[in-house]
């Protein structure tokens, strides 16, 4: 990075020197010494002056972001299949070449970002000032970090805003699957009059006259208007993204994420971190209050102890309409069970999942699939200015963590697109998936605004890992897992299981 490498001169030989002159090269070789073992500082504008704050700043964050980026590089692994929301890669290596890489890059990322409309500190709520030393890990730009002195605003998500980050690229992916998946059903409409099959939810498989299969997209021309379509389907994919911009125009930004959990039953604040329920919460209510503003139609259902119930998914699929199921669950205590690692692969494996919102403790990824056991994802932890530039939202980058080291938390994502579909994912999961449970009736308790509020005061932080948030709070009932009898007991008896349901980002 920048290092030079010194040797002696072949045949060089050494002479007799003064005191003066051993000191002197003394103090060479020392300077020599540090200037080679210091990081090597990009150039600054020279606009800017040399003894100012801002400049003594950057200086210092340039140095240190670039020893930390350089301990964040993954190391190489070896060929196998990767597996990435349900479409298996076979001999992958996880570089920025490979067919896996570009599976990735089709994926929407939303990760850090700086300089963005500044979002207001909450009273009693964390200051920016405490981020200030996350943010010298990252290579933010002289002004953000000078933005991090504010005591008032917050101008960038360093430090707080990853499991937020996490759950809008789970939203954005899951709306552009359901964009895709209305130009597939039209493309499959005018296919059918050429007798051409078109197959899978989140791939199109054209059958020859010869009857091989091939995978990709329908070739342009291959039936009328299928140009313009294309186009008109790339265009929407551009409006998609500048639904997730940052500032409070934005449906589905950062600022309205934080906003919607400011309100009952979680009241999270502004650089506080989310949780599952937290993140759940806010998509469904973004989603409703935003119906129409965004182009593909797409109703959340909330899970219930990872409960699905017959009845009510008919219910709701029938409507017309996709329905996005999220399943905030805890697997654990400290750790995932083991017991869990084979039904965590299976859901990413599913043509209906669109990813999971988790990671390791205190740290939250977006996980889209996995090879071996180890789990593939997109990092949100690389800081960007804030903008509307498509590339901010593609990455290649491969990256993968353990399945030992996850966290237990976590936030699971499945799309459903009718009748159909949900029946396929039943089938599939039925026997064998230890995570989601179906039945043909609702199975659940219904609590009412005095539960909770007496609930509320019991639990306090881990608030977020018991309240089913499927209903929204106020009017509605607010739905516990399982009575509020034995939770009070459970958390009076086994206090000291419970870690607090928050993801630091």
């Amino acid at each position: 990075m920048g290092r030079e490498s010194y040797t002696t001169a072949p045949g060089q030989t050494s002479q007799s020197v003064t005191p003066g002159a051993t000191a002197s090269v003394t103090q060479t070789v020392t300077s020599t010494l540090t200037a080679i073992s210091a990081p090597v500082t990009p150039p600054r504008p020279s606009s800017v002056p040399t003894d100012s704050l801002e400049a003594h700043l950057a200086q210092i964050q340039d140095s240190v972001a670039q020893w930390w980026q350089k301990l964040k590089e993954p190391l190489p692994v070896e060929p196998c299949n990767v597996t990435i929301l349900g479409r298996v890669i076979p001999n992958q290596r996880l570089d920025s070449s490979t067919a896996a890489a570009e599976a990735l890059a089709s994926n929407i990322w939303c990760t850090y970002r700086s300089g963005f409309e500044p979002i207001p500190r909450a009273e009693n709520g964390p200051t920016p000032l405490s981020f200030l030393a996350l943010m010298l890990l990252n290579p933010l730009s002289a002004r953000s970090l000078l933005g991090g002195l504010d005591s008032l605003l917050f101008h960038t998500d360093v430090g707080w805003g990853c499991m937020i980050r996490t759950s809008q690229s789970l939203l954005a992916n899951t709306l552009q699957r359901v964009l895709e998946s209305g130009f597939l059903r039209d493309a499959r409409a005018a296919a059918d009059a050429a007798a051409v099959e078109t197959v899978n939810l989140s791939e199109v498989v054209v059958v020859g006259k010869e009857g091989q299969m091939q995978e990709g997209q329908l070739k342009v021309g291959q039936h009328g208007g299928e140009p313009g379509a294309q186009a008109a389907l790339e265009q929407q994919k551009r409006h998609l993204l500048r639904l997730f911009g940052d500032s409070y125009d934005c449906p589905f930004s950062l600022h309205n994420f934080v906003q919607t959990a400011s309100q009952l039953p979680l009241e999270v604040k502004p650089g506080e971190w989310f949780g599952p329920s937290a993140a759940s919460l806010s998509i469904k209510r973004l989603c409703a209050k935003n119906a129409g503003a965004f182009l593909p139609t797409l109703r959340v259902h909330v899970s219930e102890n990872s409960d699905l119930c017959d009845e009510d998914m008919a219910a709701l699929l029938k409507t017309g309409g996709p329905v996005l199921v999220l399943f905030p669950v805890r697997l654990g205590i400290d750790s995932v069970n083991v017991y869990y690692y084979p039904s965590i692969l299976e859901l990413l494996s599913l043509p209906q999942s669109v990813g999971i919102a988790g990671g390791k403790p205190r740290s939250s990824y977006y996980f889209v699939g996995y090879l071996g056991t180890n789990l593939v994802y997109l990092d949100p932890h690389i800081v960007q200015v804030a903008g509307d530039d498509p590339s901010l939202y593609h990455t290649s980058r491969c990256q993968t963590l353990p399945l030992l080291s996850l966290d237990p938390l976590m936030l699971v994502g499945i799309l459903l697109l009718d009748c159909a579909d949900y029946c396929r994912f039943k089938q599939t999961l039925v026997g064998t998936n230890k995570i989601i449970s179906f039945h043909d009736r609702p199975v659940k308790k219904c609590v009412t605004d005095e539960d909770y509020i007496c609930i509320n005061s019991l639990l306090g932080d881990v608030l977020d890992e018991y309240v089913d948030v499927s209903d929204q709070f106020s009017s509605e009932n607010v739905l516990l897992h399982g009575s509020v009898a034995s939770l009070v007991s459970r958390y009076s008896l086994d206090k000291f299981s419970l870690v607090e349901g928050e993801t630091e980002g």
